[in-house]
């Protein structure tokens, strides 16, 4: 019994923020944080493409590739939109 009793807590606290405890989460998914990852190195690399060597066009797709792969492990994120506190799956799963 107590088992039971500490996965329903547990799915609890997955809607709710493990700091301020409010319910309040906004969920940043795979893509959302692989755009988010990814959007400056590509100018950056896409600007020393221009401006030293077009060399500089062949790390565009390794960045993408370690975006991603970093993107997928750590989503869905959920961060809490009073206090800003982020959660990430691996925190929720320490928590159990």
């Amino acid at each position: 019994m107590p088992k039971r009793k500490k996965t329903q807590v547990t799915q609890q606290n997955a809607e709710h923020c493990t700091k301020c405890h409010q319910d309040s989460l906004t969920y940043i998914q795979t893509g959302q944080y692989f755009f988010m990852l990814s959007i400056l190195p590509f100018i950056v690399a896409i600007v020393l493409t221009f401006v030293v060597h077009p060399i500089f066009l062949a790390f565009i797709p390794f960045i993408a590739w370690m975006n991603f792969k970093s993107a997928k492990k750590k989503t869905p994120l959920r961060r809490c939109t009073n206090c800003h506190h982020i959660m990430t799956p691996q925190q929720l799963t320490h928590q159990a």
